[in-house]
């Protein structure tokens, strides 16, 4: 298995090709870093709906980069998780990060795959919402930005 969670393009490139090449790359920066948070909250509040707080606590062991709990979660559900592929192609991919980071990462998105399968689809189409409202407000945000 690849990654358990497609990634979207959120990068520059995707603001010019939406009517946002006159920002600067500042600009640009700003905006993607605000676009990811609002992205990441809202992902994160429709995956969490109806979740008990039992899951809800053992997938805070990866956000919160819990160490002693993401160990001991991987020694029940992925003992051989340094043996994968995809957690081979992932360090492989990100020379010198954090072990922690990754193992966070790593794992959150392994976690989500079992008990959210979902996450695909809702990550995609709470994307695709972000994207439709930054568009009808493209001249109100372009304002904005460049009356600053």
């Amino acid at each position: 298995m690849t990654s358990p969670t497609p990634l979207l393009p959120l990068d520059e490139a995707l603001l010019d090709g939406l009517g946002f090449s006159c920002l600067s790359s500042a600009d640009k920066t700003d905006l993607l870093r605000l676009l990811y948070d609002e992205l990441e909250q809202r992902v994160g509040e429709k995956l969490t709906e109806g979740m008990p707080d039992s899951e809800l606590e053992e997938f805070d062991a990866f956000t919160s980069m819990d160490l002693v709990r993401m160990a001991r979660w991987f020694d029940q559900y992925m003992p051989d998780f340094q043996q994968r592929d995809d957690w081979r192609v992932l360090v492989l991919q990100n020379p010198g990060a954090d072990p922690t980071s990754m193992l966070s990462l790593y794992g959150s998105q392994h976690w989500l795959f079992q008990h959210r399968p979902d996450t695909a689809q809702i990550t995609k189409e709470t994307y695709d919402k972000l994207l439709e409202e930054l568009v009808a407000h493209k001249d109100e945000l372009l304002q904005e930005i460049l009356n600053r």
